[in-house]
């Protein structure tokens, strides 16, 4: 008896140490280390009608951009970002995803899609006005 509870004490110190000294994650470190891990990277290129970019801003601002962050907020997306065109080619919308990995980026998209469709019945003016969309999809290796 003496034995298995000196053997209990001597784990409740080695956590306790880990803790201390960082080596167990605990709350915030932890969301760093799931951001700060390789991760899939998905852009959205597209090629919208300089005329009518407008249009498709102001709806990626008050319909798709809400859905989105409920996206991040259910845990499939880590984050995701929007740009627009400064100067350059022609690919003058980008949407950036990031996820944990492929698949779950494939389960944020057609989750998002889903919602779409039930907010937004009508064409999308990404479709509308958006000639040309091409993806690109990377590993986040580093920082």
């Amino acid at each position: 008896m003496k034995r298995a509870g000196r053997l209990l004490g001597a784990i409740g110190l080695m956590a306790a140490a880990g803790f201390a000294w960082g080596a167990v994650p605990d709350g915030p470190a932890d969301e760093e280390a799931r951001l700060a891990a390789p991760t899939s990277v998905v852009l959205g290129y597209y090629q919208c009608t300089r005329s009518e970019v407008g249009k498709v801003d102001a709806f990626m601002a008050d319909v798709q951009a809400p859905l989105m962050d409920e996206v991040v907020r259910q845990g499939l997306w880590l984050r995701w970002s929007y740009l627009t065109h400064r100067y350059g080619d022609e690919w003058n919308r980008v949407i950036v995803y990031e996820a944990p990995d492929l698949e779950t980026h494939l389960r944020a998209s057609a989750e998002l899609t889903r919602r779409l469709t039930e907010v937004h019945p009508g064409p999308n003016p990404f479709v509308q006005f958006c000639d040309g969309h091409k993806d690109n999809l990377y590993t986040r290796t580093l920082p």
